[in-house]
């Protein structure tokens, strides 16, 4: 089944000011979502968090903030995690290898139970 990624205007705008909040390194945040039969409705975002680490070549996210605020997610809205989404300085709109590595041990790790996760590369134009 394919899966079709919605974000919302909000989901949208907290990417986009993240981005040009970020323009010499990388950057992301959480996708949490609700899946209403092949789609992914992304309603808000959660940000990389005030312990992130940003360098030209890496994103780290501060994962203690992010899973208190998914718990939070999860228990006002009903949303689960349904991915991340990070940005490459530059054009650069390929995952890494370590990019990859992360996707594939979320989705094939038994203990993180996901059916659905997208990881997409936000990209500037212009």
């Amino acid at each position: 089944m394919t899966t079709r990624l919605v974000l919302s205007k909000r989901a949208m705008a907290a990417i986009e000011a993240d981005v040009l909040a970020h323009p010499t390194t990388e950057t992301g945040g959480l996708l949490p979502c609700r899946m209403f039969g092949n789609a992914m409705i992304v309603p808000f975002t959660i940000p990389g968090g005030s312990r992130a680490t940003r360098t030209p070549s890496r994103f780290s996210p501060d994962t203690d903030t992010q899973q208190v605020l998914l718990d939070f997610a999860f228990d006002l809205f009903s949303v689960d995690f349904g991915g991340a989404w990070h940005r490459h300085p530059g054009q650069f709109d390929q995952p890494s290898a370590y990019d990859l590595k992360t996707a594939r041990h979320i989705v094939t790790d038994p203990t993180w139970d996901k059916q659905h996760a997208v990881f997409p590369i936000a990209v500037t134009d212009g």
